[in-house]
């Protein structure tokens, strides 16, 4: 399948915090990801 969507080492944060950490996702064609958490 094809790729549609390729995250590697994604690292985040709100000014001093840290939330992500060395995040990859992969999503290919056809594919359903959802990401859920506290907003």
């Amino acid at each position: 399948m094809a790729e549609v969507l390729r995250i590697e080492k994604l690292e985040a944060g709100y000014g001093r915090f840290h939330v992500l950490f060395g995040v990859d996702l992969l999503v290919n064609a056809g594919e359903i990801v959802v990401l859920l958490g506290p907003n």
